[in-house]
């Protein structure tokens, strides 16, 4: 199975090719100098929230891993608890047959 962070970063890869292959506008061009400090200041929390969305979707992220990791744990170990159950049941089975 491939891990979810993998498919992440593969997707992150192709987007960041797609957007640094295209030239740089200047949205600011032609705007006065306290417009421009506003732009920059509204450019400067948009990043800060990003970042912050990043990292909270990393954790979350860290988080679901963490589960997937235990959950496939706890499974293996059912399946296990499976197997000696059918061995033990078929044994018994085998035993009854032999006994009539």
């Amino acid at each position: 199975m491939i891990d979810l962070q993998d498919i992440i970063t593969t997707k992150r890869e192709l987007l960041s090719r797609e957007t640094y292959s295209r030239n740089p506008i200047n949205y600011s061009a032609g705007m006065a100098e306290d417009q421009k400090d506003r732009y920059i200041q509204y450019l400067a929390e948009q990043n800060q929230d990003l970042r912050l969305t990043g990292d909270a979707m990393r954790l979350v992220l860290e988080d679901f891993m963490a589960q997937m990791k235990e959950l496939k744990d706890q499974m293996s170990s059912m399946q296990s608890k499976h197997v000696d159950l059918e061995n033990r049941l078929s044994e018994e089975h085998k035993l009854r047959k032999s006994a009539e």
